[in-house]
C-alpha cells in the first residue's frame, strides 16, 4: 500500500541515520582514552582490565557461593566479562567491546525517541549523569542499556523479566526495581495525585531510615562494594550539598507543580528525584541513583510545557556545561563526582 510504505520508508531513514550516530557515539566513548588526553587514566577503569587476568577465578568464586551471595555479586555481569575474556584477544578489547555494545543501544534508544528534537537528544547523550555511565561505571552502563531497551520496546512479562535482569548486572537495581514496582503500582491505582505524593515520600524516609542503618552497621547487607562503601562514610554524614543537590531540587519542583497526567505519566522520575534529596543527606553515593535514571529525568522533563521546559531546558545545558568546565579544571571526566558535588 503506498501510504503505508510512504510512511515507513522515513522511519527506517530515521532509524539508519540514528544507528550510524550512535555507532559513532559508541565508537568514540569506547576509544576515549586515544581521542582526549586527561592527563591521566579514567577511574575504575584499570579495575575492569585487572578483571580480565582473573576471570576464571571470578567465575569460580561466584559458582562458590550460596543463593544470596551468589544474586548479590552481579552474576549476569560475571558471565558477560568471562565471555568476553574468551573471545577477545587482549583486556583492552573486552573493555571496548563492553563499552561500545552497551552506549550504543543505550544511546539508540535515546536518538529513536519521537517527539523530542534532535539536538536535545544529542545533548542528553552527553548529559554528565549519563555519559559518566560510559567512561567509568560500566557495569552501571550495561545495566542502563538493557533498563532502556526493555522500558521503551518491551511490555507486560518481558519487560520484567528485564528489568529483573538489571541488579544482576550491578546491585544497584535492586533499589531501582523497587521505585519501578512502586511506580507500576501507583500509576495503576485510582488514587488521586497527593495520596500517590504522600505514598512517595512516606517510601522515601523509609528508603533514607535504611540507608542511614546500613550507614551505621545496623543493618548488615551481604555485597561487598556497598559494606566498604558505608564504612568509608560512616562518620563523614553532613549536610555537605551542592550543585547536584540544588539542580535536582529546582527540577522536583518544576514536576511536581505540573499537569496532573504528567505527574502520573513520570512517577519514575519523580520517585528517583525524591529518594536521591532524601538520601544523600546521609549516603552522597547515592548520587549514582540519579546517574541511572537520568536519560528517563530528562526525557521526561523535556515533557514540560510553558515556562517550566524553558526553565528545564535552561537548567539542562547549565549543567552541561558545568560539568564539562569542571571536568576540564579537575583534569578530565574521572575529576568529578556526580550529583552530590
Amino acid at each position: 500500500m503506498p501510504y503505508t510504505h510512504g510512511i515507513m520508508i522515513p522511519s527506517l531513514q530515521r532509524s539508519y541515520v540514528h544507528f550510524f550516530v550512535a555507532a559513532a557515539y559508541a565508537s568514540a566513548l569506547a576509544n576515549i582514552e586515544t581521542l582526549f588526553v586527561w592527563g591521566g587514566e579514567i577511574k575504575d577503569r584499570q579495575n575492569y582490565l585487572n578483571y580480565f587476568f582473573v576471570h576464571e577465578s571470578l567465575l569460580e568464586s561466584l559458582l562458590q557461593g550460596n543463593f544470596l551471595s551468589i544474586v548479590t555479586s552481579e552474576p549476569v555481569f560475571t558471565l558477560l566479562w568471562v565471555s568476553l575474556s574468551h573471545v577477545t584477544d587482549t583486556e583492552l578489547s573486552a573493555l571496548k567491546v563492553l563499552i561500545f555494545s552497551s552506549s550504543l543501544v543505550a544511546s539508540f534508544v535515546i536518538l529513536e525517541r519521537r517527539g523530542v528534537p534532535f539536538f536535545w537528544k544529542a545533548l542528553i547523550l552527553v548529559f554528565p549523569w549519563f555519559l559518566v555511565n560510559y567512561i567509568m561505571t560500566l557495569r552501571q552502563g550495561v545495566a542502563i542499556a538493557v533498563l532502556l531497551y526493555a522500558h521503551f520496546y518491551l511490555a507486560g512479562r518481558w519487560r520484567w523479566v528485564l528489568y529483573a535482569i538489571t541488579p544482576l548486572i550491578h546491585y544497584s537495581f535492586f533499589l531501582v526495581l523497587v521505585v519501578l514496582i512502586l511506580a507500576n503500582v501507583l500509576k495503576a491505582g485510582k488514587v488521586t495525585n497527593s495520596v500517590r505524593l504522600l505514598s512517595l515520600n512516606i517510601f522515601a524516609i523509609l528508603s533514607s531510615i535504611l540507608v542511614l542503618s546500613i550507614v551505621s552497621g545496623w543493618v548488615l547487607i551481604p555485597i561487598k562494594e556497598l559494606e566498604s562503601l558505608s564504612l568509608g562514610y560512616a562518620e563523614k554524614i553532613s549536610l555537605n550539598l551542592g550543585f547536584g543537590f540544588l539542580y535536582s531540587g529546582v527540577v522536583l519542583i518544576l514536576m511536581l507543580t505540573s499537569e496532573r497526567d504528567f505527574i502520573k505519566n513520570n512517577l519514575i522520575s519523580i520517585i528517583a528525584i525524591t529518594i536521591y534529596l532524601y538520601g544523600v543527606i546521609f549516603f552522597p553515593p547515592i548520587s549514582r541513583f540519579l546517574q541511572i535514571f537520568s536519560p528517563l529525568i530528562v526525557l521526561a522533563g523535556l515533557q514540560l510545557t510553558g515556562y517550566r521546559l524553558l526553565s528545564f531546558k535552561g537548567l539542562l545545558v547549565l549543567h552541561v556545561i558545568y560539568f564539562f568546565v569542571i571536568s576540564i579544571y579537575a583534569g578530565g571526566p574521572s575529576g568529578m563526582l556526580v550529583g552530590d558535588n
